[in-house]
């Protein structure tokens, strides 16, 4: 394993005065921020917030040494391009019919440092430096639930359709941004059992242009000098992953914990064949948990690169903290679960003791169901007399009450 790279094609050789290289159009972060309030770093659920319920979230992702230049000779690391990068991800969405997640997201650099440039890494690189800060690709999100999980978070299949839209906002400079929109459509899929639930994501992202990147080192007519390593046009990205959530063995009994393990990354489709070019490929592995704390949920996580692919970093740590107003009312009687003393039951709304969340069948427990009951609020007085009706039978002259 080394830190994501591409090759500085003779850094020693290379004699021959060359025009400086153009920055790449391309966002090489190698991290998305999600705007579901219940995804990992990378894997998403299948389900959609329901109709009007909406969710903001900040995540806030360091990755050390994501992009270096290396001598292809001795694949010794010659020139840190990004050696710490700190950036932070705005995140919004909003559930739609129940089946659709729309939102938006933002990133932007806050802090990021590499070598000072050389003569050497300036014929590769250009000789612009390196901002310290800068602005992403503005993403348009959305996912739509194909099939609603049949248990919900206790298990079942669920299939989603998950979109990304990116608008030329980044900065190039910053190698945030991708210069032209990209799209790229995710099938998601997953299936739950009990605690535990297997995520799978494939998909096709599509660049408007591709991007050369480190290509104008080799001298025309060398060599492989039209064989770019490091050409960036369509892929196909992928994920895999467990989740698990500890409720099940009893260290966290309100169920308010989710564990990720994720593996995910992307092949080249063109111009580059896939399993053709490790320098525009990717493969991370990484571990999150997710704590929700009412409306707010914390994220922490950590991934390591286990393919040295341009934007992947050999260590990558992501918080994030979400907030999800939702009304917990999981029977819709209009008693919130934290109360409700009979959650999967609705409450009857007759008047009588409304705010437990429990019906009532029988209000004056006489052993008269209150839809029989002529007198709800007073026990029948099982004399032999109308026993049925529910209501106590005037005696001496008494009254009947209603």
């Amino acid at each position: 394993m080394r830190p994501s790279a591409i090759a500085l094609p003779s850094l020693l050789a290379v004699s021959v005065a060359l025009p400086a290289a153009a920055q790449p159009s391309a966002d090489l972060r190698g991290f998305r921020a999600s705007i579901d309030p219940a995804a990992g770093v990378y894997l998403e659920p299948a389900a959609s917030p329901d109709t009007g319920e909406w969710n903001a979230s900040l995540w806030a992702s360091y990755a050390y040494r994501p992009l270096v230049l290396r001598d292809p000779a001795s694949d010794e690391a010659r020139f840190d391009v990004i050696r710490h990068q700190v950036s932070a991800d705005f995140a919004a969405g909003v559930g739609v019919a129940r089946r659709l997640l729309l939102g938006l997201t933002l990133p932007v650099i806050l802090y990021q440092t590499g070598d000072a440039p050389t003569p050497d890494s300036t014929r590769v690189l250009g000789g612009t430096w390196l901002p310290a800060q800068g602005i992403g690709d503005l993403g348009l999100v959305g996912k739509v639930t194909l099939v609603q999980p049949t248990g919900g978070d206790l298990g079942g299949f669920g299939l989603a359709l998950h979109e990304r839209f990116t608008l030329p906002t980044g900065d190039e400079a910053s190698f945030a941004g991708e210069g032209g929109v990209t799209n790229e459509l995710r099938v998601l899929a997953e299936y739950r059992l009990v605690a535990f639930g297997a995520h799978l994501a494939a998909g096709l992202k599509l660049r408007a242009a591709e991007a050369r990147f480190a290509c104008e080192a080799t001298p025309i007519g060398a060599s492989g000098a039209d064989a770019c390593p490091t050409v960036f046009g369509h892929e196909l990205p992928f994920g895999l992953g467990l989740s698990f959530r500890p409720q099940i063995l009893g260290i966290d009994p309100e169920g308010r914990a989710a564990i990720f393990l994720e593996a995910h990354g992307h092949l080249p489709l063109s111009p580059i064949a896939p399993f053709e070019g490790q320098e525009t490929a990717a493969l991370e592995l990484g571990l999150a948990a997710r704590y929700a704390l009412g409306d707010v949920s914390l994220l922490a996580g950590a991934q390591t690169a286990l393919l040295g692919g341009v934007g992947t970093a050999p260590l990558r740590a992501v918080l994030s903290v979400a907030w999800a107003p939702r009304v917990r009312d999981a029977d819709g009687d209009g008693v919130v679960d934290d109360v409700d003393q009979c959650g999967e039951l609705a409450e009857d709304r007759d008047g009588f003791q409304d705010g437990d969340g429990c019906p009532e069948g029988d209000n004056d427990e006489d052993g008269v169901f209150d839809d029989e009951d002529r007198c709800p609020t007073q026990k029948e007085d099982e004399d032999g007399v109308e026993d049925e009706d529910g209501c106590p039978d005037p005696q001496d002259g008494g009254a009947l009450q209603h």
